[in-house]
């Protein structure tokens, strides 16, 4: 195209407007166009009889030639397959000098050049925009991604140190408990073993004093719900041991009497032997918590054996109170008459 407008440029102005006053352009599409649909055997034939074809045409025919006027009917297209006007019509158009463009032409085509580089570098700047907002989004993504990767490895550092903290702690706490009933456990049993020894010694205390009176090495003077007496029978006159035998068949009631008789019958009936059979069933009566308690207090050291049958004036306080009580035999001897 632009050799052919090079040398189009190199003719006279004469041969140029003879180009284009005969239709050069237009008889050339006209042709080429035949040669293209129909595709002749001898294109040269072909071209031959359509410029006798021409020739043999009026001037006014020429003035109104078509592009396919030398196809025939049958092979005519619809459309314009090719399109060769714009180029031939482009090389002698340049080339006329009443087709200059005038300022109006001009001005417009300034116009849609202003628009074309607008849209272009819009587009440009769009692309771009578009390009950076991605750019920004995708790393907006993956920072938030990292801050979020980041937080859950803080709190998982967090959450393992707050388990080792609370384990160890647990373990304080169970070592502390377990200290603490240690503690709780020595305490009781100190306690146990106080009150068993202050339990050990009042025994020890009383058995050693009944051994003293049966002894006859002290003497005590009773205060009982009967009268003294110093009367003697035959029962003094008999053995230690035959005489615990008989006294053995009486109950507590006649042992408290015969207490009273005279010394020697009083320390027969606080023999052992006596005191390790209790049988309250025959003063189930006139028995109350008092006097059981203070008849198994007496009794405590020796008793085997205890008979409470048919008892039914006696409670729990006959039992708490022998086993709270810390009073010693010589205490209570002062305030005893026999077996009261």
């Amino acid at each position: 195209m632009a050799s052919l407008l090079k040398l189009f440029l190199t003719l006279e102005p004469s041969l140029r407007f003879y180009l284009r006053s005969q239709r050069i352009a237009e008889i050339h599409e006209a042709l080429i166009s035949s040669l293209l649909v129909c595709k002749p055997e001898d294109p040269i034939a072909w071209l031959i009889s359509c410029l006798i074809e021409l020739h043999s045409l009026p001037p006014s025919a020429k003035v109104n030639l078509n592009w396919d006027y030398f196809i025939p009917e049958i092979y005519r297209p619809v459309n314009r397959p090719y399109n060769i006007e714009s180029s031939l019509s482009y090389v002698f158009a340049v080339c006329d000098d009443t087709l200059e463009p005038n300022e109006r032409q001009i001005r417009t085509a300034i116009e849609h050049y202003k628009f074309y580089i607008q849209r272009k570098l819009f587009s440009a700047w769009l692309r771009y925009y578009l390009t950076r907002l991605g750019q920004q989004r995708c790393l907006e993504k993956r920072e938030h991604a990292a801050n979020e990767y980041y937080r859950v490895r803080l709190l998982n550092i967090y959450f393992r140190q707050w388990s080792l903290w609370v384990t160890h702690r647990l373990s304080r706490q169970k070592a502390a408990a377990c200290h603490i009933n240690h503690c709780a456990e020595t305490y009781q049993l100190r306690i146990i073993l106080n009150e068993w020894n202050i339990v050990a010694q009042q025994a020890r205390r009383t058995r050693d004093y009944f051994d003293r009176v049966e002894r006859g090495e002290e003497g005590q003077q009773f205060n009982g719900f009967l009268s003294h007496g110093e009367a003697r029978d035959e029962l003094s006159l008999l053995t230690r041991e035959a005489a615990v035998r008989i006294l053995a068949y009486l109950d507590v009631d006649d042992l408290a009497r015969c207490a009273q008789v005279c010394r020697n019958w009083k320390m027969l009936t606080q023999s052992s032997m006596l005191w390790s059979k209790l049988d309250l069933h025959r003063t189930s009566d006139a028995l109350n918590d008092r006097l059981a308690m203070r008849f198994i207090q007496r009794a405590r050291p020796y008793l085997q054996h205890l008979n409470l049958r048919q008892c039914s004036r006696i409670g729990r306080l006959t039992f708490v109170g022998n086993i709270y009580s810390g009073k010693s035999p010589n205490s209570d001897s002062s305030r005893e008459n026999g077996f009261q």
